[in-house]
């Protein structure tokens, strides 16, 4: 029978179950832990061992979850993920359509965006939400031409296919941009 050193037997046990602490190796080869210890120093392997009294464990990176309990309504629910991988999980990288900038959003808040959104169009900021809004400005001066021939607000916006949600919208920055909205007397 082969016999193996100290040395050997500390680095193999440890190698072989991460989980068992240097007191069970130290009784295991008859030694210290201490000495467990400088072994494992000198060879360059992890000294602490893994913790499987506590099972709260990241069940995407691995990683120990050390406040494990969300408390919701006073019950508390284990939580699954780390907050880093948490926040990956629950956060996505989007493109401003406008500036073409890369951003991170909430993934709650982006299905929320898009539900409310008339078109596909993610923005940033109110900047380019502002200048997403304004996609039918190159139509004001016929919208201001058909009222001052009469034509209703609404009547021009349909004539130019313009969803009825945008007509205040467009009401409202032809005014601020100095149109005239006012259909003539007779």
């Amino acid at each position: 029978m082969i016999m193996i050193g100290t040395k050997e037997l500390a680095i193999k046990l440890r190698q072989k179950n991460p989980c068992m602490t240097l007191q069970a190796i130290g009784d295991k080869c008859g030694v210290s832990r201490e000495r467990v210890r400088q072994i494992l120093i000198s060879e360059g392997i992890e000294t602490k061992h893994i913790d499987t009294g506590t099972k709260y464990y990241c069940s995407r990176c691995g990683d120990r979850i050390f406040d494990p309990y969300t408390r919701n309504k006073g019950t508390k629910i284990p939580k699954k993920l780390c907050h880093s991988c948490s926040y990956e999980w629950h956060h996505v990288k989007v493109v401003c359509s406008v500036c073409k900038k890369i951003f991170i959003i909430k993934t709650s808040d982006l299905i929320a965006r898009t539900a409310k959104a008339k078109s596909e169009r993610i923005t940033c900021s109110v900047a380019c939400r502002n200048i997403a809004k304004t996609k039918y400005d190159h139509l004001f001066k016929h919208i201001a031409r058909d009222v001052s021939k009469g034509m209703s607000i609404r009547h021009s916006c349909i004539k130019y296919h313009i969803p009825l949600g945008y007509q205040g919208i467009i009401s409202k920055r032809m005014i601020k941009l100095g149109y005239k909205l006012r259909r003539p007397i007779d």
